[in-house]
């Protein structure tokens, strides 16, 4: 069984791009954890995800 990339790998992955779906989940996420709802994985988001913001 392959292990999942470091948190901070997939985060990198998922600021550079993403499909209308994901950015729908991104709002979903923000909003039921009180966030700023922007669609986009920045550092109030990626923080409430339990990752590191390296911007």
């Amino acid at each position: 069984m392959s292990q999942s990339p470091p948190l901070k790998t997939r985060f990198a992955v998922l600021i550079i791009a993403y499909g209308r779906e994901t950015a729908y989940a991104v709002r979903c996420f923000q909003s039921a954890n009180r966030l700023i709802v922007d669609g986009r994985a920045g550092r109030y988001t990626v923080a409430a995800l339990g990752g590191v913001w390296e911007g």
